[in-house]
């Protein structure tokens, strides 16, 4: 089943989903038909590319021959193709019929004031709305040289030459700040355009919005709604993700209600704890990597946001708050202060703060650990390189005392039983030898007290590890210090 609401890409004109944002399409609207140069600068996911099809549609009600263009089409093209492929899009929405091959900036201006405005092809009012125009950073000539200034330069000089441009309107959508775009402020068609400001949803149009879940035919507690807006602070995307969690909760796994419970519910798995890290919502990927992507100046202010502590708007200059805002997590508030834009976005960020943190402490407890672990490590090679030194030091057979007297009768005592014995006795003699040999050895030990606590086993285990030694035993004189 497709989904009422949507996450990628603008909703198409007339959809039912599009919230009119009254002041916001009214301007729109106003400056359009005016035929004013505007601009709308904002994160990505905020419905930039809906309003533009919007009033595209409110202008062709009135008569207006309106296309949008999507520049991310033309990522990465060389500036043939580039070109070539603008032309024809062109043509496809303003001049059907005309075989129009654009080839650079300058052809470009030409068709503006030329072709584009002739009464053959229809109304004489015209508007041209180029959408996602930070992709004509990508593209490059054929020296391999970005050409996107002498783009944007196009545009401005058709609003230079003509004080009074009437009968044509050109919009601008960006998710990067303009002066990212174009460096040169005498060129650049943002300074001299009008600024459309777009925000998020009111608690009334969000309301308006998840009203629609009501298609599904199931029980919707009001609080529901609430909860929406409470994570959500009626962020576009954020609020048009959920909608299509719980429309496809409602399919799958046959959702009979919708309460709190159910919308946190929702923003646990989909936002907060998702089962598998490695699917983060891709909202919440592309805030990381601008926040990741702040220069070394901004990280300061962000992470002191991050951690509540709100900052005063007129205390940054306005470069630094555009670059703060247009990672799509900053806004200003009311009174005045740079805050996070929403709960969800909070807490997400928020955790990830706490996980830096963690991080940070692992990165100064590893080598920590990692240092004592080498030292236990050399405690027990020392203490096995000891062991093995009191198995030489403390070998028996070095003694020279009773015992080992006792031994050497005891083995000629054995000597004399094989004369006597049948031949078949002799392994058990040996073997028997041997364990008299361990034996003694032990008492030795024992009675020399050279490692006090040590068990009976464990001595006879030091004994059988020295026999190897038995032989030099008589050739090594002891050690006077008794070592």
């Amino acid at each position: 089943m497709a989904s009422f609401f949507q996450v990628e890409g603008g909703l198409p004109e007339k959809h039912p989903a599009y919230i009119l944002r009254r002041k916001l399409d009214d301007e729109a609207l106003r400056v359009a038909v005016q035929g004013r140069l505007f601009q709308v600068i904002a994160p990505r996911q905020v419905g930039k590319t809906s309003l533009l099809y919007h009033l595209r549609w409110r202008l062709q009600e009135q008569g207006w021959r309106c296309v949008v263009i999507d520049l991310a089409r033309l990522r990465n093209f060389r500036m043939a193709v580039w070109y070539e492929t603008l032309g024809r899009m062109l043509a496809a929405g303003l001049t059907p019929g005309l075989p129009l091959m654009l080839t650079n900036h300058l052809t470009l201006f030409e068709y503006l004031t030329g072709e584009a405005m002739y009464e053959c092809y229809g109304s004489p009012q015209v508007a041209i709305f180029f959408d996602a125009v930070e992709n004509a950073l990508s593209a490059r000539d054929e020296q391999g040289e970005p050409f996107s200034d002498t783009f944007f330069a196009a545009i401005r000089s058709h609003y230079d030459n003509n004080p009074h441009p009437i009968s044509l309107t050109i919009g601008l959508a960006s998710a990067i700040s303009p002066t990212h775009l174009v460096s040169d402020k005498r060129i650049s068609p943002f300074s001299i355009g009008s600024q459309l400001d777009i925000d998020d949803f009111t608690q009334a149009e969000t309301r308006e919005l998840t009203s629609c879940l009501g298609r599904l035919q199931v029980f919707i507690d009001e609080a529901a709604h609430n909860e929406i807006y409470a994570w959500t602070h009626g962020h576009p995307y954020l609020t048009h993700r959920i909608c299509v969690e719980l429309e496809r909760r409602v399919a799958d796994e046959h959702l009979t209600a919708m309460t709190e419970e159910t919308v946190r519910k929702v923003v646990q798995a989909l936002f907060l704890q998702p089962a598998n890290p490695q699917r983060k919502d891709s909202n919440i990927r592309h805030v990381h990597k601008m926040l990741n992507d702040l220069s070394p100046a901004l990280q300061p202010i962000w992470k002191g946001i991050r951690q509540g502590q709100p900052k005063l708007y007129g205390s940054v200059d306005f470069e630094t708050f555009d670059d703060l805002y247009m990672t799509g997590v900053i806004i200003k508030s009311q009174d005045g202060y740079l805050v996070i834009r929403n709960r969800i976005y909070a807490e997400v960020f928020q955790a990830r703060e706490a996980s830096d943190q963690v991080n940070a402490s692992l990165a100064q407890t590893v080598p920590a650990l990692e240092a004592k672990r080498k030292i236990m490590s050399n405690k027990q090679a020392n203490q096995e390189q000891d062991v093995s030194e009191k198995t030489v030091q403390h070998n028996p057979w070095r003694s020279g005392s009773f015992y080992l007297l006792a031994f050497v009768i005891v083995v000629a005592a054995l000597c004399l039983a094989i004369l006597f014995l049948p031949w078949y006795t002799i392994p058990l003699l040996l073997v028997g030898g041997i364990v008299a040999l361990i034996v003694i050895g032990a008492f030795q030990l024992r009675m020399d007290e050279k490692i006090p606590g040590a068990s009976f086993m464990e001595l006879m285990r030091l004994s059988f590890k020295s026999l190897p030694l038995i032989f030099r035993s008589t050739n090594t004189k002891p050690d006077p210090r008794g070592k």
